[in-house]
Formats: C-alpha cells, sequence, structure tokens
C-alpha cells in the first residue's frame, strides 16, 4: 500500500469519525428531550425498551469510534515507519488526545441515564 492509499483511508476515518460524533450527539438529544418531555409518563416497559435500545446504539457508535481511532493510529504509525509524514494529521502523539472524546461520549451517557432517572423520580419538597 502506497504511502497516498494510506494517506486516503486516515481522511476517510476522520470522515468517518465526525459522521458517528453527529450520529452521538443526535440519539443523545434524542434521547434527552424524550426524557424530558414524557419521561415521567413512560411505564416501566417502555422505559426499560427506551433505555436498553439507547445504550445498546450510543455503546455500539462508541466502540466504533474507538476503533476507528486506533486503526486510523495504527495507519499513521505504518506511513511513520515506511519514513513518510502523513499529510492527514498527527493523533498518535497524543493517544489521550485521540481518545478524550471517546471519554466524554462515555460521560454523556451515564449523564443521559441519570437525566432520565432524574426525570421519572423527582424530589418532592
Amino acid at each position: 500500500m502506497t504511502e497516498y492509499e494510506m494517506t486516503d483511508i486516515i481522511m476517510s476515518r476522520f470522515g468517518h469519525m465526525t459522521d458517528q460524533a453527529s450520529l452521538y450527539f443526535a440519539l443523545v438529544s434524542g434521547y434527552l428531550i424524550t426524557a424530558y418531555i414524557v419521561g415521567a409518563r413512560l411505564t416501566r416497559l417502555q422505559v426499560t425498551v427506551v433505555n436498553t435500545l439507547y445504550c445498546l446504539w450510543t455503546v455500539g457508535i462508541l466502540g466504533g469510534y474507538i476503533n476507528t481511532v486506533s486503526d486510523t493510529i495504527e495507519l499513521e504509525r505504518a506511513i511513520r515507519g515506511a519514513g513518510a509524514t502523513p499529510a492527514a494529521g498527527k493523533i498518535s502523539d497524543s493517544s489521550f488526545a485521540a481518545y478524550s472524546f471517546a471519554i466524554v461520549q462515555a460521560i454523556g451517557i451515564i449523564a443521559s441515564l441519570i437525566f432520565m432517572w432524574s426525570v421519572r423520580h423527582p424530589k418532592t419538597e
């Protein structure tokens, strides 16, 4: 595989990561809106179904994002190993920075579930 082909793959993976981030944001937004508007009126079965689907879908997106980041870092290292500098960027020098968005997404999933819980179990004063 040539340097150009590896760089092209890296760029397409950056696009894929952007798509995953957009889908994640749409799912979390939809879940939060649903929780806010109808969360208190949902039955236990309905909440279980919504939460299960939400968790499966968002964790799947999160896993895909992590795999994409890992693959991109590996491709970048392969290009550097061939003695070239990838034009796509430089993410392998800071793996924490590359994975930090995944950490934010994981926290967002947990925070969303806590929000649903707080809507369904409001404190009475």
